[in-house]
């Protein structure tokens, strides 16, 4: 059962509120008849301001049946600074999370564990933005992660748990987004992460995305997709030793056609189209070439 109050309201030009109450009854029927409740009051804040200057904040109170109460908060300033055909705009970011275990990992039939903490997350973001009128928009934005009470499940005594170490991940996240034409954008996204602690497994050091969009006369357009993941850590839970996982490269293709202008469209999509061999986790399979052929209709 799930039910929320929201209130908004604005105080002049400048500063916009909201305010609610979630409350959440969550229950199962597992071994046993299990169940808990969350309350959670929240308000946010807008102010944006006339010289540029914009702050966004909030606090929200998580108040769990079995875990207690639990403050959550969220800062989130920016300065735009207005140039002839555009604007560049500084910006940053200081969050915190709270997460409690959910009822399958508390009371489930596969490895449940009823001694479970909650995970405890704080984000530090900040960053540039350059956007031109053109539709040419630069981005780089600085990150630092921290997580406590990471669960886990350990494969080999089948059982969820908490890592006892915390976990760090540092980086830098830049992006470039040119859209020359109403249907036609170049994307290219690139991440650089640093990981540090035991439990930091599965995050690749490098990883780019890049995505082509035009059209191809009237009535074909076509997407094209390329991303890259690094090599990253893995833990093999059946023998608790480290093992490396390769980089690979996928590239999706997606072809449109209008058949009807404005009524009748079909599409071709190809996912792996070269059919790359790779594992995102150790131990399960990843899908290979897939072919999707389709069509809409407005009516």
């Amino acid at each position: 059962w799930t039910a929320d109050l929201t209130y908004k309201r604005k105080f002049g030009s400048q500063l916009h509120t909201l305010a609610g109450l979630n409350i959440i009854n969550d229950r199962a029927l597992l071994e046993n008849d299990e169940e808990f409740t969350l309350v959670d009051p929240y308000i946010n804040l807008v102010w944006t301001g006339t010289s540029g200057i914009n702050i966004n904040g909030g606090v929200r109170l998580n108040i769990h049946s079995t875990y207690g109460n639990q403050g959550v908060y969220h800062l989130n300033p920016s300065y735009a600074y207005r140039l002839k055909k555009g604007y560049v705009k500084v910006m940053g970011s200081w969050a915190t999370a709270y997460i409690t275990p959910s009822l399958a990992q508390l009371y489930g039939a596969f490895g449940a564990n009823p001694d479970l903490d909650a995970e405890d997350n704080r984000t530090l973001e900040g960053g540039v933005e350059l956007n031109l009128d053109a539709g040419l928009r630069i981005s780089a934005l600085f990150f630092d992660r921290q997580e406590e009470n990471t669960i886990l499940f350990d494969n080999a005594d089948f059982i969820y748990f908490n890592a006892s170490d915390p976990v760090s991940v540092q980086g830098f996240e830049g992006e470039i987004r040119w859209k020359w034409a109403p249907e036609s954008r170049l994307e290219l996204n690139y991440t650089f992460t640093q990981p540090e602690g035991e439990n930091a497994i599965r995050i690749p050091k490098h990883k780019l995305n890049a995505i082509l969009q035009t059209r191809l006369g009237t009535r074909w357009s076509a997407l094209l997709r390329y991303s890259y993941t690094g090599s990253r850590p893995d833990t093999d839970f059946t023998t608790f030793t480290q093992v490396e996982l390769a980089p690979f490269s996928l590239v999706d293709l997606r072809m449109d056609f209008a058949v009807i202008p404005g009524r009748l469209d079909a599409f071709l999509s190809a996912d792996n189209l070269l059919n790359e061999s790779f594992t995102e986790v150790l131990g399960f399979q990843t899908p290979g070439r897939n072919f999707l052929l389709g069509w809409s209709l407005k009516l």
